[in-house]
């Protein structure tokens, strides 16, 4: 089975940005929490739109 590009890329940012936030957010002492808990939000909704985004048009090209 080959590994399908809309679902790997996504994986890997959101792995990405999970590890990121664990590691650099609780040092962030001068950001207030709502302000964290915002941006990761957007991260996230980001990849899942990358993901969506992706999978039109992986059904685009193979024509289904």
């Amino acid at each position: 089975m080959k590994a399908k590009r809309h679902i790997i890329i996504p994986l890997i940012l959101f792995a990405y940005i999970t590890v990121m936030a664990a590691v650099f957010l609780p040092q962030n002492d001068y950001m207030p929490t709502t302000d964290k808990v915002f941006i990761l939000s957007l991260a996230y909704l980001l990849v899942a739109l990358v993901f969506f985004l992706m999978k039109a048009r992986a059904k685009n090209k193979s024509g289904k």
